[in-house]
């Protein structure tokens, strides 16, 4: 395991080329990106990044650590094989804002 640093376009185009297990699944991901939607629950958020990707890069979010809001960049810190394909993007889990 090592920390990569990746953009939420690389993350979103390695899902979408299904390179993204091969190249980040044993990874602890550390992503910096603009934050476009987020959607809040009682216990986490899923908040969507920007990509240059047609596919979506999304991260769940305990509310605890999340400070952001829609339109600001934030850094997320992430294990690879905690994502799941979704249709049209991946979904990141478990992952902590910092």
């Amino acid at each position: 395991m090592s920390i990569v640093r990746v953009t939420p376009t690389q993350v979103a185009q390695a899902m979408k080329d299904d390179g993204f297990f091969s190249a980040y699944d044993a990874e602890v991901l550390i992503m910096r990106g603009r934050v476009l939607t987020i959607e809040s629950s009682e216990s986490e958020s899923l908040v969507r990044l920007k990509t240059n990707s047609t596919y979506a890069t999304w991260c769940s979010i305990t509310k605890a650590s999340l400070a952001a809001i829609d339109g600001s960049v934030m850094t997320v810190i992430c294990l690879g094989d905690n994502a799941t394909r979704q249709k049209g993007g991946v979904l990141l889990g478990q992952c902590i804002a910092s």
